[in-house]
């Protein structure tokens, strides 16, 4: 985050519309049937072990 903090603010905006629409492309992926697997009615792309 300090990092992040010390990179000029306006080369963000070059970057706003990109990485808006992977975003959105992530989010709508798991509604693809096949990706992950359901586990107590939730989609999940890591299966979790439970005990």
């Amino acid at each position: 985050m300090f990092i992040l903090s010390k990179i000029d603010y306006r080369k963000y905006k070059l970057l706003d519309k990109i990485a808006y629409a992977v975003t959105v492309i992530l989010l709508l992926s798991v509604l693809i049937p096949g990706v992950g697997f359901e586990s107590g009615g939730a989609t999940r792309w890591i299966k979790l072990r439970t005990t």
